[in-house]
Order: C-alpha cells, then structure tokens, then sequence
C-alpha cells in the first residue's frame, strides 16, 4: 500500500531545520494556520525554532508554545505577551482547548 498521507507537521519540521530568525517566525505562523496541524511538541524542539525564546522573536515562541500547551484562557490572561492570533488560529486554539478540557474531564462509564 502506497504511503500517500503525509504526517501534516512533517513539512514544518523539514523547514524549521533551516530556518531562523524571521523565516522561522513566518513558519510558526504557517504551521498554526495549517489546517491539518494540532500538535507542536515537535516543532518546539527543533533548534531553530528553540532560538526564538529570548530575543526579539520571543512572543512567537511563546504563541507557539501555548498552541503546544495551553489554552484559550491562557491566551486571553497573556494577550499583550503575545501576537495577535488570526480568525483561523483563533478557531483553532479554541478547538484545541476544547479537546484539552474534554481529556481533563473524562468520565469512565
């Protein structure tokens, strides 16, 4: 059987090898709007991207990592730290939100 789907955030990952400073700004922004991407652990642990946690690209590393970690809670408590999310990335922060909220809650029947 031919491997015809690719995991969504592998070709973020590829890119965040190369990328920095600006590019890798611009590719944290790509991978939130990506309509396919809901995980980015991984793009957290690529060097590149990890250079982004102090100096001036610091509010990007932190949108992504609330995307990573956090919430849409978190993000209204932080919102002057952090860049302003677009309608998509807003969609899906709260779409993500909702799935950390319903895994907190589970309820075994």
């Amino acid at each position: 059987m031919e491997k015809s789907l690719v995991h969504p955030l592998e070709q973020f990952l590829l890119l965040a090898k190369v990328a920095t400073g600006a590019a890798a700004v611009q590719l944290i922004k790509q991978a939130l709007e990506a309509p396919h991407v809901y995980v980015f652990g991984e793009l957290l642990d690529m060097p590149n991207i990890q250079e982004l946690e102090a100096g001036e690209h610091q509010p990007y590393w932190n949108l992504l990592k609330l995307f990573a970690y956090g919430t849409y809670t978190d993000y209204k408590a932080n919102k002057g730290q952090l860049p302003e999310l677009t309608s998509a990335q807003m969609k899906k922060l709260k779409h993500l939100t909702i799935v950390s909220l319903a895994n907190k809650s589970k309820v075994n029947i």
